[in-house]
């Protein structure tokens, strides 16, 4: 039951991301559901909402940032010349 996360990919970089949980704004989402999704994810599950959110917007960032610099270094090395 891992609950996904997603971003807007087109606004990932400019630090006003929309972030979902399960297609849910995070900021929608109450204190108890956003630290399951932090315990679920192995990450600390205190502090207040925001800082909650701010956490969860990190993994899915790193995550999506990984995922590009991947996606772009397959691209890169696959092209020909």
């Amino acid at each position: 039951n891992f609950k996904v996360l997603s971003l807007c990919f087109h606004s990932a970089f400019s630090g006003s991301a929309h972030v979902t949980l399960d297609g849910r704004p995070l900021h929608s989402l109450r204190v108890a559901d956003l630290k399951a999704a932090l315990e679920e994810r192995g990450l600390p599950k205190s502090g207040q909402k925001n800082a909650l959110i701010k956490r969860l917007k990190g993994v899915i960032h790193v995550f999506y940032i990984y995922t590009f610099s991947l996606s772009f270094t397959l691209i890169y090395t696959n092209m020909k010349y």
